[in-house]
């Protein structure tokens, strides 16, 4: 991470990185001080087509997020990774639902 210096403390270090919310990726802290010092923006990746190869199959999921929500946390590197638990309803020959 690259030093930024803190307008409180004056302090110039590598930063603290805290969870971001919105358009932002991470939040920033003084590691002298503790306090705010700027959002992190998130980083645009411009994704290439990718070709399908022969021996991966995709698979489309479409169902519901179960009662208990998603979880987000947070890895050591400040990236964001989520769990859920996706309920999906079967459907037979008579059209009767299933979960």
């Amino acid at each position: 991470m690259t030093p930024l210096t803190c307008r409180h403390c004056g302090a110039v270090d590598a930063p603290v990185l805290g969870p971001g919310s919105g358009p932002h990726a991470a939040r920033a802290h003084c590691r002298h001080c503790g306090r705010f010092v700027q959002w992190l923006p998130r980083v645009r990746v411009q994704r290439k087509e990718v070709m399908s190869v022969g021996s991966v199959n995709r698979c489309l999921l479409v169902g519901t997020i179960s009662k208990y929500g998603v979880e987000v946390r947070y890895a050591p590197s400040g990236a964001p990774c989520a769990s859920f638990t996706l309920v999906l309803v079967e459907t037979d020959k008579d059209g009767a639902g299933s979960t």
